[in-house]
């Protein structure tokens, strides 16, 4: 990964509440990193990461990423305001309008106005044909030459009105996944009164009432869009972003069963599942490189695969990647390590689901073991010197290297995760830490000692086996 990518991913983090540490590499170009966000259209969201990490930027830099937020912010106004224009105009016609994607997509932000607007993509629920001779009316040119929508302009707002949701003519396929997004929009679903995926929202924007697809809808439609989109040349890190914004705003709204079943359906569930083990890979991967893995391993990225639940080093990209499972590669220490990364990983995706019903808790049990088994510590105290498996130095920096990545990852996330650790490990050197005494709760080292005391017990002549 180049600096700049690494910087972008760090800022967005940032950005999001997702860490506050943001490292800048040495010798990164700050022309090519607002480049590179400019192209991935989260160029305000990387000011916003700026700002929250308080990186120190040249001058120039500042200025041109301050314009830039004010472009954004002032291009999302302009077009609200005419989206809304174009609602009350309809309104006055008897037409309803729901838009599609952008401004709506938008309202899931932190910031909303630091989503990028580009042009204004709508559904007159069935009435295309009959919103468009309204608007003509009014001695708007409408432009009929494209598949599936046709195109106006509100002013200097390009509108994009569908008649059909996706191209019907590009796959067999399509036929059958237009007439459920048809379902799926009917007026009907709006005066829905249960909140089963198909209830179709609508909000107030200056007065106006504007639609915006149902959680089942929209969930189905944004995905296949984006594979549309990466089909075609590439997905962006803002499409990504508006797919996880979706889901943590209306992951409760979502039927996920029928979604799961229509993915399947149409062979789009592979890329859903790629949208998860990307969030769960850039995570393992900022884990490996604090971490550390043996040399051999440098050149390789941690890999987890959903669908098989396989957890190896690979190198090189698609089926062409070089792959190390971890049975194949020995070593106590990279066992651990690996397992390690994938298990913050997997913690820091459910906390990003604010509403995940996945516990905010990671409980390890003796993760020093692989330099200091339990079966060599049988004294009142712990004394590395006579319980490590190698050299004692070396396999202390490596434990106080695990125990200052757990308590880092703590801190990150603002106490928001929990990480209960159960190790004969002792006085470790963490790294931000005063004193290791401060993240002790208690010690058991005496026998009948531990979570439940057996001590208690033998008076109550419970009999306790060895």
């Amino acid at each position: 990964m180049r600096r700049e990518e690494e910087l972008l991913l760090g800022l967005v983090r940032a950005a999001l509440g997702h860490g506050m540490e943001v490292a800048v590499p040495q010798g990164v170009s700050w022309d090519a990193l607002l480049r590179l966000a400019d192209a991935q259209g989260v160029a305000a969201i990387a000011a916003d990461g700026l700002q929250r990490a308080s990186v120190t930027l040249p001058a120039a830099v500042r200025m041109q990423l301050a314009s830039r937020v004010l472009l954004h912010e002032r291009v999302y106004r302009r077009h609200e305001q005419l989206m809304v224009k174009l609602a009350r105009t309809y309104r006055k016609g008897g037409f309803r309008m729901m838009v599609l994607k952008g401004w709506g997509l938008s309202l899931n932000y932190p910031v909303p106005e630091h989503r990028p607007s580009g042009d204004l993509d709508i559904w007159n629920f069935g009435q295309w044909r009959e919103a468009d001779a309204y608007v003509a009316g009014k001695g708007v040119t409408i432009d009929n030459s494209h598949h599936h929508h046709s195109v106006f302009y509100v002013e200097d707002l390009m509108v994009e009105n569908h008649y059909d949701f996706i191209n019907v003519h590009a796959r067999r396929s399509n036929a059958r996944l237009e007439r459920i997004f048809k379902s799926l929009g009917e007026e009907s679903h709006i005066n829905d009164n249960v909140n089963n995926g198909k209830r179709i929202p609508w909000v107030e924007v200056y007065g106006e009432r504007v639609y915006l697809p149902s959680a089942n809808l929209h969930g189905l439609f944004l995905i296949r869009h984006a594979v549309a989109h990466f089909s075609a040349a590439e997905i962006t890190l803002r499409q990504v972003l508006d797919w996880a914004f979706f889901v943590e705003k209306h992951s409760s709204e979502v039927d996920w069963d029928w979604l799961m079943k229509m993915l399947e359906e149409f062979g789009l569930k592979r890329f859903f599942d790629v949208l998860a083990e990307r969030a769960i890979r850039q995570a393992m991967e900022k884990y490996r490189k604090t971490i550390g893995f043996e040399d051999s391993l440098k050149d390789y990225s941690l890999v987890f695969d959903l669908n098989k639940f396989e957890l190896y080093f690979a190198k090189g990209k698609g089926d062409f990647a070089e792959k190390k499972y971890l049975r194949s590669i020995g070593s106590g220490a990279n066992w651990l390590n690996a397992h390690l990364c994938l298990y913050l990983a997997l913690a820091d995706f459910f906390y990003d689901q604010k509403k995940s019903t996945v516990p905010s808790l990671l409980f390890l049990d003796q993760p020093s073991q692989v330099y200091f088994p339990a079966q060599k510590d049988r004294d009142e105290a712990f004394n590395p010197e006579e319980q490590s498996v190698h050299e004692a130095d070396g396999d202390m920096k490596a434990v106080n290297n695990i125990f200052s990545l757990l308590y880092r990852f703590c801190m990150e996330h603002n106490d928001g995760i929990q990480v209960i650790v159960t190790d004969h490990a002792d006085d470790l050197t963490i790294e931000g830490l005063h004193s290791f005494e401060d993240i002790v709760r208690a010690r058991w080292r005496k026998d009948g000692e531990g979570l439940v005391d057996l001590r208690t017990k033998e008076s109550d002549n419970i009999e306790i086996k060895e």
